[in-house]
């Protein structure tokens, strides 16, 4: 959602995602458009003697599955892809956790926690707060932090953590709401967000992904399209409605038309 709307504010945007639905070339996309076979096949050959390397001095220290992981790898990928495009932003999606995740290596403008809950337990740990802790785990000293976590437990963890990398938190519920209404067919949702002299609200946003959990997502994703506006960003009011209402993964409650 967040490409969607720098893609439609005509900011070529890089996103690396996962996992892919039928291709991998899906996880490296520039303006929503996925890299091509060709592509992938030099972004492998780049990788191949680097990974070659650094396997042969794992083995070397005695440690002969110590190279890097394949979705490290496919990290690398797409941060050259994004280089090879001359992107002006990348949105990285943590594969796993957040704290040891190869996509912990880049300096961000502002870092994003959608939610919290139950999963990957056996690398994150069995508690929310737990899994609250390795996921606060992207938090750079100064980056501003959006978050849309709101059950107490993992909420206090991330707040602190906020506090004691000096971040400024905009939360959802406090700096930032939603209002979600999917009784017909058109699922819309109204913005608004309170930060410090920011006040804005946008009311009839059309969402393509139904549901009160996209709602959540959405207001996610304007509350940090909302700080990079604040940083300077030109990202028109237009540009969200076009951005929100056109962002869609495929196999997520997608809906189609009979044919006659």
């Amino acid at each position: 959602m967040i490409a969607a709307v720098l893609t439609a504010a005509v900011i070529a945007t890089g996103v690396f995602s996962s996992p892919h639905l039928e291709q991998i070339e899906e996880r490296f996309a520039v303006d929503g458009q996925p890299c091509t076979s060709d592509e992938l096949v030099a972004l492998v050959n780049r990788m191949i003697p680097i990974v070659r390397a650094m396997d042969e001095e794992a083995a070397g220290e005695g440690d002969p599955t110590g190279g890097p992981t394949y979705f490290e790898i496919t990290t690398a990928m797409a941060l050259v892809h994004f280089v090879e495009h001359q992107v002006d932003a990348a949105v990285l999606e943590v594969g796993l956790g957040g704290r040891l995740d190869s996509t912990n290596v880049c300096l961000p403008v502002v870092s994003v926690i959608t939610s919290i809950s139950f999963d990957h337990m056996r690398q994150l740990g069995n508690t929310l707060a737990s899994i609250a802790g390795e996921k606060a785990g992207i938090v750079k000293p100064g980056v501003p932090l959006v978050s849309g976590v709101t059950d107490a437990e993992p909420q206090a963890v991330i707040a602190q953590t906020a506090r004691e990398h000096g971040c400024r938190l905009i939360q959802l519920g406090r700096d930032f709401a939603f209002e979600y209404r999917g009784k017909s067919a058109i699922a819309e949702f109204d913005f608004r967000y309170v930060v410090a002299a920011q006040e804005f609200h946008l009311s009839s946003l059309t969402l393509a992904m139904p549901g009160r959990h996209q709602a959540a997502n959405a207001a996610v994703a304007l509350a940090t399209i909302s700080e990079l506006r604040h940083q300077g960003w030109c990202i028109s009011n237009d540009a969200i409605r076009s951005g929100i209402s056109r962002a869609a993964l495929p196999g997520r409650v997608e809906s189609s038309r009979p044919t006659r």
